[in-house]
């Protein structure tokens, strides 16, 4: 099924989320990590796409973030790192992932063999500062939620660590200062 949420272009920063097909863990693979932060930093550089908090879970990301095309930039950071991720699999000759993300593939995708993403990121506009600083906490206390780390700032794949800490990951924060 196709999102039902809309983005408005221009207007505000928003709250996302992707999840892998069937909830399969490829971020638990370091090559598949790499290449979604290799995605969301060439976003970053070369497609003025802002980042203001991320959580890389193995299953699924959450960002804020804002651009003027950020649909287009989201479709961009998935296609390519679904292929990276394909890429992995096959190397590995791990067939039941593949045969995952075959199965899944949507009849009306001809164009492609997998369907490693979930359709849609569930964009939902962040309209007020509260709303910021609730989908914030909801990034940061994700691992601690899920028992993968116990501290919020333990958790390598996301921004706690740059608001809590002042330490620059491989994501750096837009507009955040590390100074203080």
């Amino acid at each position: 099924m196709r999102t039902t949420y809309k983005v408005k272009d221009n207007e505000y920063c928003y709250f996302v989320t992707s999840t892998i097909v069937n909830f399969i863990p490829v971020f638990n693979n370091q090559h598949n990590t790499d290449a979604l932060i290799d995605a969301l930093v060439y976003s970053q550089k070369n497609k003025d796409f802002r980042i203001y908090n991320y959580v890389i879970m193995p299953e699924h990301f959450h960002l804020i973030c804002y651009c003027e095309k950020l649909v287009q930039v989201i479709q961009s950071i998935k296609s390519f790192t679904a292929k990276k991720i394909i890429q992995t699999y096959q190397d590995l000759q791990l067939k039941d992932i593949l045969e995952q993300f075959q199965s899944n593939k949507k009849d009306y995708k001809y164009y492609s063999k997998f369907q490693v993403w979930q359709e849609g990121f569930m964009p939902k506009a962040i309209i007020s500062d509260d709303m910021f600083r609730q989908k914030s906490d909801y990034i940061h206390y994700n691992p601690v939620k899920r028992g993968l780390v116990n501290e919020v700032e333990e958790y390598e794949y996301s921004s706690a660590r740059d608001y809590y800490l002042r330490e620059k990951g491989r994501i750096v924060v837009n507009d955040l200062d590390y100074d203080n």
